[in-house]
């Protein structure tokens, strides 16, 4: 039974962009549905549809083989369709129980007793163990997403949109999310899966739609197709993920970090004395769950949060009292984890943000003042070399897809050519072949003897490139390993979850090396 279908979809946007273009969906009663395509190629779009959040242009969505015309999520919601969102819609201050029913009721209090008997009775239901009385802000991410699900259950969720949901877990924490979405299954519910992980796709789902450039590529049995298959029908033509990289051949000592300590609200210490240093021709990984101190890290790096007396170095230059500024100036280039809150000005021009770092250069002047056409040719120059489609180097950056506004803030930075170059997940929710085009662009930094500081929740990514990996939990470094090729994600993840520790003196190695 077709519980949920998209028939000749188109949308519209303002200005004649095509985001939709006679989208197919057909969705059956107690499946598991990928749903695959590159960075800008409608995935979103058709969401957002489904969901109820914008009207199609053209085209019919149906919900159990009627035509419906959402004006709202909360209209979709009363259809039974709930939607986990990449980033959760929570009141971190607030408890796992109040969350849960927050906006269900016709008070505006919250008889929180209730609350936590129904969290409780729902979570052993499903078998989603989550800790009802403690407030979102002291769970994991997991227990986090496991909370998420349960609001669209107790809403009356029969379908769900889930989108992106593996990007922040570790590989033990999306077995058990996986066994959880299997018994949805099998308790009749319907999943709709977007990821860009297609060995989870293949793990996981009983079907696929592939989407390319806003239209729809075929529905596929998930077993029917490999995952270069599912590649090349979402990008037009074969894309390598598979890392080959020249033996590890350090240089001399490049970055040195150490008694890097930060304090948060309530005297809570959240980087916990971190001490290490990189060499030249050295990618060095941070694997750690989300909000274990890494963005921290990298503020204090790049300058946005105070060293606090920590010691750092480069090339033996102290430079822990310096701005941002100076900082760049010495070397240092930064790709930040939120390509559009940290990492350029969305409303800006691509030429605006291609010389966000070097609009001070002679280069782009003339008789004293900014010349517009060696700005033009700069950007040109960076959307050439990043392969970024656009359309004009005057359009804001927020009409990219994720995947070309990515590849803009990394060629920028990467034009700079920086000594230290730190990349705080630098392919997070961009297509396939973006990330294919970064990482190789991660490669030659290295080949060129540069140093690279990568922090990536994806852990394949981590074990391709790194040729050592630091792991952090709760702020502090609890595993310093060499990336010899036995090292597995499941190994990772422990050392994650803090269920493995390495000893003081082999952490110590990190900054002694």
């Amino acid at each position: 039974m077709e519980v949920i279908a998209g028939r000749g979809l188109y949308q519209i946007y303002p200005g004649g962009v095509l985001a939709n273009e006679d989208v197919n969906l057909s969705v059956e009663k107690g499946e598991i549905h990928a749903l695959v395509g590159e960075n800008g190629a409608g995935k979103s779009t058709l969401m957002k549809m489904l969901y109820g959040e914008i009207a199609p242009t053209k085209g019919k969505i149906l919900v159990k083989g009627e035509e419906v015309e959402f004006h709202s999520s909360k209209e979709a919601m009363e259809k039974g369709i709930g939607m986990v969102h990449q980033h959760f819609m929570q009141i971190p201050s607030m408890t796992v129980a109040e969350n849960l029913v927050l906006g269900t009721g016709k008070s505006l209090f919250v008889d929180r007793k209730k609350a936590v008997e129904e969290c409780k009775a729902l979570s052993e239901k499903y078998g989603l163990q989550v800790e009802a009385e403690k407030k979102v802000s002291d769970i994991s991410i997991a227990m986090r997403q496991k909370l998420e699900i349960l609001k669209a259950l107790y809403r009356g969720a029969e379908i769900f949109i889930l989108d992106e949901p593996t990007a922040v877990l570790t590989p033990q924490e999306t077995e058990e999310l996986f066994v959880q979405l299997r018994s949805l299954r099998e308790k009749g519910h319907t999943i709709l899966f977007i990821s860009h992980k297609l060995q989870e796709v293949k793990a996981l789902c009983d079907r696929m739609t592939i989407l390319r450039d806003g239209k729809t590529m075929g529905t596929y049995g998930v077993e029917s197709l490999s995952e270069a298959d599912i590649s090349r029908l979402m990008v037009g033509r074969e894309i390598r993920l598979d890392i080959e990289k020249e033996p590890f051949s350090p240089g001399k000592k490049v970055f040195s970090g150490k008694n890097i300590f930060l304090q948060g609200e309530g005297g809570k210490a959240i980087l916990q004395n971190l001490s290490f240093s990189l060499s030249e021709g050295e990618i060095l990984g941070i694997a750690g769950i989300d909000g274990n101190g890494q963005n921290e890290l990298c503020q204090v790096l790049v300058g946005t949060l105070p060293a606090n007396g920590a010691t750092l170095q480069l090339f033996s230059r102290d430079f822990s009292a310096f701005s941002v500024q100076k900082r760049q100036d010495l070397g240092i280039s930064y790709v930040s984890e939120d390509r559009f809150l940290y990492g350029s000005a969305p409303k800006l021009s691509l030429e605006e943000n291609a010389i966000s770092r070097s609009y001070r250069e002679k280069a782009l002047f003339s008789f004293g003042l900014l010349n517009s056409g060696k700005i033009q040719a700069f950007t040109k120059k960076v959307l050439s070399a990043f392969s970024v489609k656009y359309k004009n180097t005057r359009q804001d950056v927020k009409s990219l897809s994720g995947g070309n506004a990515q590849k803009l803030i990394f060629g920028r930075e990467y034009e700079a050519n920086p000594h230290l170059f730190i990349l705080n997940q630098p392919t997070r929710g961009i297509d396939v072949g973006a990330i294919a085009f970064i990482r190789k662009k991660i490669l030659v930094m290295r080949k060129n003897k540069k140093a690279v500081l990568l922090i990536s929740a994806d852990l394949t990514e981590l074990l391709s490139l790194s040729d050592h990996i630091l792991v952090m939990h709760e702020g502090r470094f609890v595993g310093y390993l060499d990336n010899d090729g036995s090292l597995t994600e499941e190994e990772l993840g422990l050392y994650m979850l803090g269920v493995k520790e390495d000893s003081q003196e082999r952490i110590g190695e990190a900054y002694e090396q």
